[in-house]
């Protein structure tokens, strides 16, 4: 029972010293730390980096306004190559019934209605006295082509 004792003792000891000395190193190493050793140092780049941070975000708000407009202008001038006054300066015009509505075929003018037709330099009124135009027709479907045998359509023909 003495021996049993005596190991029992000695294990312990042993056990302690190991924890002793684990408890030692994680103490060395969380006061070998930036924070512990100079902590105004680790303040400092916390410090920097909020002031980068900070910077950026004053600058957002004017990049972002920079962005949309050179984002609108971009569609201005997209719009202007091909907006209508650029196709009617390139010498087509529309026309125009009394009610305002786009006048699509000469077959809707009947004789004694008001018109306007615009061109790019302005506009003119005119009165229909007469005319010879197509009946108007129904927009034409496409036929689609189905797959030999089932009701599939074909992606090409």
């Amino acid at each position: 029972l003495h021996d049993q004792v005596d190991q029992l003792a000695r294990r312990l000891v042993l056990s302690l010293t190991r924890r002793h000395e684990v408890a030692t190193h994680r103490l060395e190493a969380v006061a070998g730390h930036m924070l512990f050793r100079r902590p105004e140092a680790w303040l400092g780049e916390g410090r920097a980096t909020v002031n980068a941070l900070a910077m950026r975000l004053d600058a957002a708000p004017a990049r972002r306004v920079a962005d949309a407009r050179r984002r609108v202008d971009a569609l201005a001038r997209t719009l202007e190559a091909v907006g209508p006054q650029q196709v009617l300066a390139r010498g087509y015009s529309y026309t125009v019934g009394a009610d305002g509505k786009l006048l699509r075929s000469a077959a809707h003018a009947k004789p004694g209605d008001a018109i306007k037709t615009v061109l790019a330099d302005g506009e003119v009124k005119s009165t229909v006295n007469g005319g010879k135009g197509a009946t108007p027709r129904k927009p034409r479907r496409m036929k689609t082509m189905n797959k030999p045998g089932t009701d599939e359509p074909m992606l090409f023909a």
